[in-house]
């Protein structure tokens, strides 16, 4: 009797010791690194459908872009902050439709001698399609990117409101420009190193 009472509290201690296991989840992945360079142009969907991940783990994002399409940005931005964990990384320049995806990440990490460049946003089509355009989708382009820039930083919002002339009353090469170091200050991001980095992808 008492070697059968044994045996049964050594099986509970078992089954106790085995609820209390961590378990891995999605959550626990390392996140999906990704690299956006160069011009940033419709093809990137279907590549990124494939090499985010959706809606579960996390990601880091090495931005270097001198912009491109901002329909695209846009789409690239809204996966970004559907993910719990998500950074972006600029450590020479992002500019124009670049700065959306910067923007969409929870947590943004920038080199103090980065340069990012705000304009508004244009149309590229001729005729009456660029005359609709510009009536309709680039008066919204333009609000919807200054109210992401000023949901993130306020302070970031008003600098470019009061250049001369005011960052969206510009287009082409003619971008307001500001360096890492003024990003930070006006508490866009943090400082990038190596070490804050590699916080990221740890998870922390």
């Amino acid at each position: 009797m008492t070697r059968c009472r044994r045996r049964l509290a050594a099986l509970a201690l078992a089954a106790a010791t085995a609820s209390c296991e961590t378990v891995a989840t999605v959550d626990d992945a390392p996140p999906t690194m990704l690299s956006i360079r160069g011009k940033i142009s419709a093809g990137m969907i279907d590549q990124f459908a494939t090499l985010m991940p959706n809606g579960a783990g996390g990601a880091v994002v090495h931005l270097a872009s001198g912009g491109g399409d901002f329909d695209t940005a846009l789409q690239i931005a809204r996966r970004l902050e559907a993910l719990p964990r998500s950074t972006a990384v600029v450590t020479r320049s992002c500019d124009s439709a670049c700065v959306l995806i910067f923007l969409a990440a929870r947590e943004r990490l920038v080199a103090p001698a980065a340069v990012i460049s705000v304009h508004r946003p244009q149309c590229i089509v001729s005729g009456l399609p660029g005359v609709l355009c510009g009536l309709f989708w680039e008066p919204w382009a333009r609000a919807e990117f200054h109210a992401r820039i000023a949901r993130v930083s306020p302070p970031w919002a008003a600098y470019l409101d009061d250049q001369d002339p005011p960052a969206f009353a510009r287009h082409g090469a003619d971008f307001v420009r500001v360096t890492g170091a003024q990003l930070i200050a006006f508490g866009v991001a943090s400082p990038y190193t190596r070490e804050a980095l590699s916080a990221r992808l740890r998870g922390e």
